[in-house]
């Protein structure tokens, strides 16, 4: 019995373990394309704010 109960304890950590990284996982892989994406949108629109400042005016 006191083996079963063990296992299942440990069977029960095991996943949540996993399933926690996991989604750590995931959830840094979506920052990170965040972050690239944000950073990208800024030095669009800085560029193209130069551009209409200094070429359009």
């Amino acid at each position: 019995m006191y083996f079963s109960l063990a296992g299942a304890i440990f069977a029960t950590f095991a996943s949540a373990l996993f399933l926690a990284l996991l989604f750590i996982r995931i959830l840094f892989r979506f920052l990170l394309l965040v972050a690239c994406f944000g950073s990208a949108l800024v030095s669009f629109s800085r560029a193209l704010h130069f551009y209409l400042y200094y070429y359009l005016r």
